[in-house]
């Protein structure tokens, strides 16, 4: 597996970016988007928090543009209380901060989970983002994004958000936002829950979006927006076994990866956007080849910023790009990890200390984490590799220890009575046993 390593261009880059004062906004509604009386919205009078009683916002933005984005949170795995409470805690400490600190505040956060979600998990994340106004928590498992069915501004949009599945929120907010989708240029950006955003990402996007744009008067441009340099957090340090702190890598720029990947539309435009992400740079031109009309072209946010930070640890579905303690290393990771540590927090507003409790808190919890993960493998809208759960069983079972929460011994036989059932056998039945859960 190969790994970004650090260039002395990079290494005066993130001196810069740590030079850099970003002042972080506390005030979710400084912005002018969000308006009403706080107190009247954070009444805990029911487990479920609608802030409908509060005035109506009125739209306000700066960029005269709706800008949206979306997270989902344990969608079809409700019941995996374990693995909900780790990604949880992975939620305050990477994806919160970078979110409520934005210098740009005109947005709409819509969070959806399993409708069903546990009572644990349901009041956690309920009390985790009471006091933010411009956030809504539907209990949904559809999943919505920019890329398909007309995004935000298409008619079944929000068709899912009634006040009943309105976990909290506003639902005049999001009915307002939908209404000024229809003749407002739509930003629509995608946020994994255990991930983070640069602290200037939602200005820096608004910022292209407006420039690439400006002086199309047919109303019909559009384009995806992909996060160039980005930060890894690894749960795992294998130069360092002993870490309380994991490591930090440099992510890979040759895909647009999901975390603030964004897809942009003007108001007459009719986009027809790559919705495999890994396939959007193969398959589609970088909008540097157009001069003018930016019409299905995808462009890279500034390089020289670091605009997104990604969790890469047991909790993931997909367990892509997680590093193990037996991976292999280099002298420049370890340079790149150093130089990555002091940018934290003036570029994303998270802390060291922050990080030290989610890294102790997975590894206090790690086996159970991981058999609730190995529990939500192969659901709707989730992973089903085989290849996937021998990486997890891998972190949890070392060597040959035996090992039964059942206190029973359960054994497999098998007849090989020819070289051809041997062969088939290895073929077809060996992993999926070593893949079980």
């Amino acid at each position: 597996m190969a790994w970004t390593v650090l260039t002395p261009f990079l290494f005066h880059s993130l001196k810069a970016t740590n030079d850099l004062s970003i002042k972080k906004n506390t005030n979710q509604a400084s912005n002018g988007f969000a308006h009403g009386d706080v107190n009247t919205f954070l009444q805990d009078k029911t487990e479920d928090r609608h802030i409908d009683d509060a005035k109506p916002p009125t739209w306000v933005n700066g960029r005269h543009m709706v800008h949206v984005i979306y997270s989902r949170f344990m969608q079809h795995q409700p019941d995996l209380i374990e693995l909900g409470l780790a990604r949880l805690k992975l939620f305050k400490t990477f994806c919160l901060p970078t979110m409520t600190h934005q210098t740009n505040q005109q947005f709409l956060w819509i969070i959806r989970t399993d409708p069903e979600l546990h009572p644990i998990l349901k009041k956690d994340l309920l009390n985790t983002v009471s006091g933010i106004t411009n956030i809504a928590v539907v209990g949904s498992n559809e999943i919505r994004k920019g890329s398909i069915n007309g995004g935000f501004r298409g008619s079944n949009a929000i068709s899912d958000i009634t006040p009943e599945s309105l976990f909290y929120g506003n639902m005049e907010m999001v009915k307002s936002l939908h209404q000024s989708a229809q003749t407002r240029t739509v930003l629509e950006t995608n946020l994994d829950m255990d991930d983070g955003l640069g602290l200037t990402f939602a200005e820096t996007a608004k910022n292209v979006t407006r420039s690439k744009f400006r002086g199309n008067r047919k109303k019909n441009a559009w384009m995806t927006l992909c996060v160039g340099r980005h930060v890894e957090w690894q749960y795992f340090s294998p130069w360092d076994n002993a870490t309380d702190k994991g490591s930090l890598t440099l992510g890979s720029t040759h895909i647009c990866v999901t975390s603030g990947l964004s897809w942009a539309t003007m108001a007459k435009a009719e986009p027809e956007f790559i919705e495999a992400h890994h396939l959007i740079k193969k398959e589609s031109k970088d909008c540097k080849a157009f001069h003018k009309a930016h019409v299905g072209c995808w462009q890279e946010l500034p390089e020289d910023d670091l605009l997104a930070i990604r969790a890469r640890t047991p909790t993931s579905t997909g367990m892509a790009r997680v590093l193990s303690s037996n991976s292999e290393w280099t002298k420049e990771l370890v340079d790149t990890d150093k130089a990555l540590w002091p940018t934290l927090d003036q570029t994303f507003g998270i802390s060291k200390a922050s990080i030290r409790e989610s890294h102790q808190y997975l590894s206090e919890h790690m086996e159970m984490v991981v058999h609730d993960n190995l529990k939500g493998q192969c659901r709707k809208d989730h992973s089903c590799s085989e290849g996937i759960k021998k990486k997890l069983k891998k972190i949890i079972f070392k060597g040959d220890m035996f090992k039964n929460k059942h206190d029973l011994v359960h054994v497999i036989q098998t007849a090989l009575d020819s070289p051809l059932t041997a062969e088939l056998w290895s073929r077809f039945c060996f992993d999926s046993l070593d893949a079980q859960t």
